[in-house]
């Protein structure tokens, strides 16, 4: 299982969260997720 990873959420807003997860989201669907996208969780 691949989980992707928002970073500094703690430093983040419900909004840019939401962001940061519809993006990733996007990439996922079009197969372009980055190792960076799946590390330093």
């Amino acid at each position: 299982m691949f989980v992707p990873v928002i970073n500094h959420v703690d430093e983040k807003s419900i909004k840019e969260i939401a962001n940061g997860v519809r993006e990733l989201a996007q990439k996922a669907r079009t197969f372009k997720v980055k190792p960076e996208d799946m590390a330093e969780g």
